[in-house]
Order: structure tokens, then C-alpha cells, then sequence
């Protein structure tokens, strides 16, 4: 007869060996991952040619465009998923008209990037965190990201347009538009920012001395 200790004793040493197969493969995660550098002037996201070390970037990796070149991504099944991307550079650019999420958005230097697709951003949006000017424009799309940053170090400037009914929801905020460098809002034609989980969110506006912070409504709207 099997007895409660005995089926305590089991359940322990089942719940050992899943912590060590989850420890296992977190590691083998890790070790995967890559930065993958884009290599062309122009071309599709999903060719593996593209990019450098050979192969289409995946969950654990880092995709960088910084060559002054175009990564389009259009609609692609499955729906391209990766770690970072890094758009850094004059020219760099990102052209995002499907379906695509990561965890952190990076666009500084020089870099751009627009999208009328839905791009999710499971934590952090930089634009312009390094010096130089950076922008990402939302034409007609969705972006929920956790918080978002303009500007984030002096001598840097970050722009972000949200236009056509374009929507960027800040989940949990701040968003924050010059925190030590030059950030600016512009929301045109209908485009819509949301912070906080109920439009409650905290944005704040030239958050460090010697910063600088621009909202532009035009016709758009900010609920906070």
C-alpha cells in the first residue's frame, strides 16, 4: 500500500527533476542566444542570407540593423519574435507593416523605424538613448510596450509620431519624453497614447535638469 509519505516523497523528487530540466534549458537558452547583424541595403526580415552570422533571428537573439540599410518586415507566419532589436546608424531603418514582438526596442544614432502593423514590446522602448537623433513613426498601427523613454542621455534626441489612428499603449509607465536629453510627442490625424493599465499612467516631461520635452497634440490624444 502506497502511503502519503511515499506520494510526498515522489512529488518532491518530480518537482527536483523539473527544476533541473527548466535550469537545463534556460541555460541552453542562454547559450543560443546570438546578435545578428542585418547586412543588406535592403531585403526581407525572415531571409537567413540577411544577415550576419547566417540565419533568420529568433527568440534568445538580438537583431541589429546598423548599416544604413532597409529590414522590412511584412506579414510572415510565424510571427518574427526576438529578444532586442537594435536599429542604430544613419539610414539604419526598420519597415514593419505585419506582425512582430520583442522585448526591448532600441532605435538611437541616427536609426528609424516605422510600422503600420502591430509591433508588441513586452518591456522597455527606447528612442534616441545614445547621442544623435532617432525616430519611430506609427502609421495606422499598434504598439503596447511597458514603458517608454525619448531622449534618455544628454546630447541625445528621440522623436516619436503617432499618426492615421496609430496607437501606442504604455502599459505600466512612465513614459517619458526628455529624460536627460531632447524627446518629443507628436500624435497627428486621430493617433492615440495611452499610459497606464486604465489611462492612468504618469508621462513626464523634461524629467532632468538640462532636458528638453515637446507634446504635440495636433488632433490627437493623450490619456493619462
Amino acid at each position: 500500500m502506497t502511503s502519503r509519505s511515499d506520494i510526498q516523497r515522489g512529488s518532491m523528487r518530480a518537482l527536483k527533476t523539473a527544476g533541473r530540466a527548466f535550469t537545463i534549458l534556460a541555460a541552453v537558452a542562454s547559450a543560443n542566444a546570438a546578435t545578428l547583424n542585418w547586412n543588406q541595403p535592403s531585403g526581407a526580415f525572415n531571409v537567413g542570407t540577411n544577415w550576419t552570422p547566417n540565419g533568420v533571428p529568433g527568440a534568445a537573439d538580438t537583431a541589429r540593423v546598423a548599416n544604413g540599410g532597409t529590414c522590412s518586415i511584412p506579414f510572415i507566419s510565424p510571427e518574427p519574435a526576438v529578444r532586442m532589436f537594435e536599429v542604430t546608424g544613419s539610414g539604419s531603418n526598420i519597415q514593419a507593416t505585419g506582425l512582430l514582438s520583442c522585448d526591448d526596442l532600441t532605435i538611437t544614432q541616427g536609426g528609424a523605424a516605422t510600422f503600420s502593423g502591430i509591433w508588441t514590446v513586452n518591456d522597455e522602448l527606447l528612442v534616441g538613448s545614445s547621442a544623435g537623433f532617432a525616430r519611430l513613426d506609427n502609421v495606422d498601427g499598434f504598439m503596447p510596450c511597458r514603458i517608454a523613454t525619448l531622449g534618455t542621455i544628454a546630447g541625445a534626441a528621440g522623436e516619436l509620431l503617432v499618426t492615421n489612428r496609430g496607437f501606442v499603449n504604455v502599459t505600466q509607465g512612465p513614459l517619458t519624453v526628455g529624460r536627460a536629453g531632447t524627446g518629443e510627442l507628436n500624435l497627428q490625424n486621430d493617433g492615440f497614447i495611452s499610459v497606464g493599465e486604465n489611462g492612468d499612467g504618469i508621462v513626464k516631461l523634461a524629467e532632468l535638469a538640462g532636458s528638453v520635452g515637446t507634446l504635440n497634440y495636433g488632433n490627437g490624444i493623450v490619456a493619462t
